[in-house]
């Protein structure tokens, strides 16, 4: 009789398990779906995928593109411009405008459909001139646009250097950034980043493996990939060494907190961005120097951020914070005398439909934005050249 009793708990305990089990499974796999569906994330798969080798060492800037460079619509020229082939010895007949900026002024992956070929475009209609893309050819922050110039850019000869400013992370950009040579007056003549590295492949990585692509059964789970995220955010230290975990807090804090609450909303946080913006402005500061040194106009366009225009979803910002960094930066040009004509797309794009000009699940304009800040940069443009 009790070898029955064991015999019938046995095998209920295993229905028991196997139940559980059962339900255990078809609960993760139901949370799965709703997590490709609801919320997808980029699993390891995806991210090798989208890890396209593009990059190569730079002596200015932590990476620039490879030359000849033919992803899909996305091209490089042979020189690695995002852009026309075009002569570093500048044609005697030709007015060359210089655009120096990060991903917005890269525009496309089809750098016809970018603003600044369309801003050519717009402006050949009545001027001999060429429109240079050396958005990300140039680095991707401040800091590494003065070293590009010094570098290469002023070798090009331009008669306008155009600066896309991007109002969100080229602030927070600035601080994992060393430069790791300067000048006497300690403007960067060569910049790294502590955290943006290229592989022998030529793919962008943090140097840091993620928790969520540690473990291979694990990592193109949706469901594990954010679960995972949430993880390196909120404990780091419980599954990275102290050096990685550290690292990581500061990503965070610059990648998620700083885009809205320092820089826009002001919540109590922006002395730990200070330095971060004094080096904006100390580095702007040299490139309009540099410029006016060589009898170079420099025309600053202020890029409007997604969060300005109150496309985002956690976004409350009051009207006054959509305009305080252009107000901080124009109010320090107009304090130091300096030479650079500053326009900002913002007013522009806002008394639209800010929707329609940016891409649904990305920060970026779309080929309707590129269309209108063409329109708008080519007309700044044309006031400084028919002046």
């Amino acid at each position: 009789m009790n070898i029955n009793k064991l015999i019938f708990s046995a095998k209920a305990l295993i229905l028991g398990m196997s139940i559980s089990t059962l339900v255990l499974i078809l609960g993760l796999a139901s949370l799965e779906f709703l997590v490709r569906k609801i919320k997808p994330q980029i699993t390891y798969d995806e991210a090798i995928a989208m890890s396209r080798g593009y990059w190569r060492p730079s002596n200015f800037a932590p990476f620039t593109w490879k030359a000849n460079l033919r992803y899909g619509d996305f091209t490089t020229n042979s020189l690695g411009y995002h852009s026309d082939e075009f002569l570093i010895e500048k044609p005697p007949t030709i007015y060359r405008v210089l655009v120096v900026g990060d991903s917005f002024v890269e525009g496309a992956d089809d750098f016809h459909k970018a603003w600044p070929y369309i801003t050519q475009t717009l402006l050949r209609e009545d001027h001999n001139l060429e429109v240079i893309n050396a958005g990300f050819y140039g680095g991707y922050s401040p800091d590494s646009y003065y070293a590009y110039l010094k570098a290469e850019g002023l070798a090009l000869k331009p008669d306008l250097v155009v600066l896309g400013l991007y109002l969100q992370n080229d602030i927070a950009d600035l601080k994992p950034n060393q430069w790791v040579r300067t000048e006497a007056n300690g403007l960067p003549l060569q910049v790294v980043s502590n955290w943006r590295k290229v592989d022998g492949q030529g793919r962008q990585w943090d140097g840091i493996i993620p928790l969520r692509y540690r473990y291979p059964y694990l990592y193109n789970s949706h469901l594990w990939v954010l679960l995972a995220n949430w993880l390196d955010r909120t404990a780091p230290f419980l599954f990275h060494p102290s050096d990685e975990a550290r690292q990581l807090q500061e990503n965070n804090f610059y990648n998620y907190l700083t885009f809205t609450d320092c820089i826009y909303k002001d919540e109590g946080c922006l002395p730990q961005l200070q330095p971060e913006f004094d080096k904006l402005l100390f580095v702007l500061t040299g490139i309009d120097k540099l410029l006016y040194s060589q009898d170079i106009p420099m025309l600053l366009v202020f890029e409007t951020s997604k969060w300005q225009a109150k496309l985002m979803s956690n976004d409350s910002l009051a009207d006054d914070n959509i305009y305080k960094l252009q107000r901080i930066i124009s109010e320090y040009f107009q304090k130091n005398g300096l030479s650079a004509k500053l326009y900002d797309l913002t007013p522009e794009i806002l008394s639209g439909n800010p929707i329609d000009y940016y891409k649904e699940n990305d920060t970026h304009w779309n080929d309707r934005g590129n269309e209108l800040v063409g329109q708008l940069v080519s007309g700044k443009i044309r006031e400084i050249i028919d002046k």
